[in-house]
């Protein structure tokens, strides 16, 4: 695996362990559009990232589907639109209109931002993003099912109130969560 000059791996790491990361390894990771997501130092990402690049593991997301359940993702911001989940099934939620789903679109990009030299990226900068609205006008009704059903493994779901004020709608995601990861 790529690296500084550390000792690395071909096996993948089961448990805590102590990386050494030498040499120039995190300068290809800390560009200017991860100094630009300021979330990305506060977890040292870049760390993460010679230490996923180090045992052979995926980087930046690749093959990963991320629902962001919220208000909405534009689909046409420029370090969105190609992590845009493409099957046409999994686009409800999506909007050229940014004003209005400002909270969806600023939660996709801090997940799934594109590494496009523009901008910032997110921390699965290679990841596919399903939106499903479940805050403001126009929601999503069985939205618990979509999420269930896109395939995605990994749930953002950042919101203050309970969708329609359905307490069993996400307990039923939350029983589902043993096959994906639930974040609130």
């Amino acid at each position: 695996g790529g690296g500084g000059g550390g000792s690395s791996t071909n096996t993948p790491a089961t448990s805590w362990q102590t990386i050494n990361i030498s040499g120039g390894a995190i300068s290809n990771f800390e560009t200017t559009e991860y100094n630009n997501q300021s979330g990305l130092a506060q977890i040292n990402a870049a760390t993460a990232y010679i230490a996923l690049q180090q045992n052979n593991l995926n980087v930046g997301g690749d093959n990963v589907l991320i629902a962001i359940t919220d208000s909405g993702v534009d689909a046409s911001h420029n370090d969105l639109n190609d992590n845009i989940n493409p099957t046409g099934h999994s686009t409800f939620g999506l909007t050229d209109q940014a004003s209005e789903f400002f909270h969806g679109t600023h939660v996709a990009g801090i997940a799934a931002a594109e590494r496009n030299g523009n901008g910032i990226h997110g921390v699965a900068y290679n990841a596919k993003i399903v939106s499903v609205r479940v805050l403001g006008n126009n929601t999503e009704s069985n939205w618990v099912n979509r999420v269930i059903n896109s395939g995605a493994k990994i749930v953002n779901a950042s919101w203050e109130y309970v969708p329609f004020g359905s307490i069993s709608e996400v307990q039923t995601l939350i029983e589902s969560s043993n096959e994906m990861v639930l974040l609130q």
